[in-house]
């Protein structure tokens, strides 16, 4: 019995050293698992937040992160170099697309930013927005964001994407309804994404969100889907009135030009005319007094002259001449034709 009673206290012993000595074993890899936790490697583009008991203590670079073991502290990491986007196509959305009604997050949102207006509530609930002459319009769009500083981010923007589509659907929809949907639709079409952008981003700095709008790209705007043939052909009427208000332009400067180079060369040829005219006739003029004088003086002479200088032209020119012999002491008959007559 006694023998019996030893081996049986031996094996026990042996069996309890064997699992002291695992547990020992355990314990240290525990431990060493446990230190280790508090190991972090930060890759590049990120910033590591560290939070110990929940207190934030320290913004940390990319690299090596040596921290105290969980559940001491907790590390967060945000990634501040990509651009982040969002849909925004609450405002494209119809009514049987999207159930009506405010959610406890829509009511939450409305009770906490002011400047959200019962127009643009109609726009988050139902899917379209009312432009200022209250026409009725869908959009869509994309913001995209990048984070600037990651502990306001994570402090004071939870739930950042659905936040941020909620202020992005309500700066679109308050940008629409200071503008003519005329102006939505073409002529400001632009301008849309540039005024929801500068609204959005007020916003984002009131509430310290850490969160810099990069752009509101409009993917689509229209009018309402009922309506939308109607408004194509009084889009179609504007693109043609434009097209003929383009092509008059074109006609008045390709045409204007000409006519003006035209009047400016005619008048050039006119002022010539008028100076050669004035010239001659001046020059005529000067002749004439002085042959007056001449005649004053002898008349016979320029009387003679006079005559021979006309008969030498009229003869010059004449298309044929025939002298006819008279009798003596007769004049000589002298038939000149001009022009095929005598």
């Amino acid at each position: 019995m006694t023998t019996a009673s030893s081996e049986k206290t031996s094996v026990f012993e042996v069996v309890l050293q064997r699992t002291l000595r695992l547990s020992i074993v355990f314990a240290a890899i525990l431990f060493v698992v446990f230190v280790f936790s508090g190991v972090t490697f930060v890759a590049p583009g990120e910033v590591a937040l560290v939070y110990r008991f929940g207190k934030f203590v320290s913004e940390n670079p990319p690299g090596l992160l040596l921290t105290m073991p969980t559940p001491f502290d907790e590390v967060v990491r945000v990634d501040t170099s990509k651009v982040h986007s969002v849909p925004l196509d609450d405002l494209w959305m119809s009514p049987e697309e999207r159930p009506l009604g405010l959610s406890a997050d829509d009511k939450l949102f409305l009770s906490e930013v002011e400047e959200f207006r019962s127009r643009e509530t109609l726009a988050v609930t139902e899917g379209y927005s009312l432009t200022k002459d209250l026409s009725v319009v869908h959009l869509k769009a994309v913001a995209s964001y990048e984070i600037t500083d990651a502990r306001a981010f994570v402090t004071n923007f939870v739930g950042a994407e659905n936040l941020l589509r909620k202020i992005g659907v309500s700066a679109l929809a308050m940008a629409i309804s200071g503008l003519s949907v005329d102006e939505v639709l073409f002529s400001e079409r632009s301008s849309v994404a540039l005024i929801a952008r500068a609204s959005a981003q007020k916003r984002l700095d009131a509430l310290e969100s850490g969160v810099t709008l990069v752009s509101v790209s409009i993917e689509d705007i229209s009018p309402p889907r009922a309506l939308l043939k109607d408004f194509d052909q009084a889009s179609n009427a504007g693109i043609t009135g434009e097209t003929y208000v383009r092509d008059a332009l074109a006609y008045r400067n390709r045409v204007v030009p000409l006519a003006r180079a035209e009047a400016s060369d005619m008048t050039r040829k006119a002022e010539a005319g008028k100076a050669r005219t004035l010239a001659r006739a001046q020059g005529e003029a000067i002749e004439f007094g002085l042959l007056d004088e001449a005649y004053k003086q002898d008349p016979i002479v320029v009387w003679n002259r006079l005559y021979f200088d006309t008969m030498s032209r009229v003869i010059a020119n004449a298309g044929g001449r025939n002298v006819v012999s008279a009798p003596e002491g007769s004049p000589v008959r002298v038939r000149i034709i001009l022009d095929g007559k005598d």
